[in-house]
């Protein structure tokens, strides 16, 4: 699976600067919202905000992979943001400077659910974060992204 063909025009984040985990949703959730032509970005960010009051998708080393389930889209998206500074987390936990937004479509659980593990094992395959996190463009952040899967 290639994931750049989950990341639709203008959903490429690179460098986002933000005060905390709402302001950096809401980027996304309007980056996805545009990039789908949904009228504005509020349902889906509540949706999301929601879904992390729920449990935290912090999955270690920087990382945060956001996931919801809704009727706003036909098809499981991805939304990426790097992010300077980072994100301060309460505790021994490190700054979150990655955020990977999957928004899937509330009918076919199976598909977000392959996204989310192809996105999980790209996050653990070598040289990946380090790639997203030295991308200081658009166009370098989309080269981050490999056209093939890695090893499971």
């Amino acid at each position: 699976m290639d994931l750049r063909t989950h990341i639709p025009d203008g959903c490429l984040l690179p460098r986002l600067a933000c005060a905390g985990k709402e302001e950096a949703v809401a980027a996304l959730a309007t980056a996805v919202a545009r990039a789908v032509g949904l009228p504005d970005d509020r349902a889906l960010r509540q949706e999301i905000l929601a879904r992390e009051a729920v449990g935290d998708t912090n999955v270690g080393l920087g990382v945060a992979i956001p996931h919801i389930r809704t009727s706003l889209v036909e098809r499981p998206l991805l939304a990426v943001a790097t992010l300077s500074p980072p994100l301060t987390r309460e505790g021994h936990e490190p700054p979150v400077d990655v955020l990977l937004l999957i928004v899937g479509p509330q009918q076919d659980p199976r598909a977000m659910l392959r996204l989310l593990a192809r996105l999980v094992r790209q996050v653990k395959a070598p040289g990946f974060l380090p790639a997203l996190r030295g991308s200081t463009t658009v166009e370098e952040l989309g080269r981050a992204f490999p056209d093939e899967a890695p090893p499971a």
